[in-house]
């Protein structure tokens, strides 16, 4: 902030507060193998945890990373449908979505998105979403994909979303 003479500099948040020495010392001393061996127990204790459930299950897809890890823990344990926004184009995903159907055995029904739905549902996403729709424009597509699983009568659903930076 400025000073009437001078600027006075004050730092406000450094990534570097949050590091915990001594549990970067001990990840460290386990090595790669033994680091992503601890992953994929976290991973599959948490996805197990959410597997609570007496209603049918499923889970949202895209074909990312994210959702594919979560939906491949999932379908260790139980049966899955798999969901996903066919977002129609020259740029889909969609291929990747049915690949991971098939590498995990479960079925799996896409809602076809085309860009003139986008403005169709735009409203009625908005009123939903109690936020305007500038920024995660992916939650008009993704609220079709809600309205899928629903219908086939899925009511507990898995999602990966925003997962994907943290396994880049």
């Amino acid at each position: 902030h400025l000073n009437k003479t001078k600027i006075i500099s004050k730092k406000y948040y450094s990534l570097t507060d949050h590091v915990n020495e001594q549990e970067f010392n001990r990840l460290d001393s386990l090595g790669w193998s033994g680091v992503t061996d601890e992953l994929d127990e976290l991973l599959d204790k948490s996805v197990q945890s959410m597997l609570v459930s007496d209603a049918s299950m499923g889970t949202y897809v895209s074909g990312g990373l994210d959702s594919s890890l979560i939906t491949s823990y999932a379908c260790q344990y139980r049966k899955c449908k798999l969901f996903t926004a066919n977002i129609l184009g020259e740029i889909t995903e969609f291929p990747y979505a049915k690949k991971l159907a098939k590498v995990v055995n479960q079925p799996i029904e896409d809602y076809p998105f085309s860009k003139e739905m986008a403005l169709r549902d735009w409203a009625k996403v908005t009123w939903h979403y109690e936020s305007p729709i500038v920024v995660h424009f992916n939650a008009i597509p993704f609220s079709n994909v809600s309205g899928l699983a629903r219908t086939s009568g899925v009511k507990a659903v898995l999602t990966g979303e925003g997962a994907d930076e943290l396994f880049l």
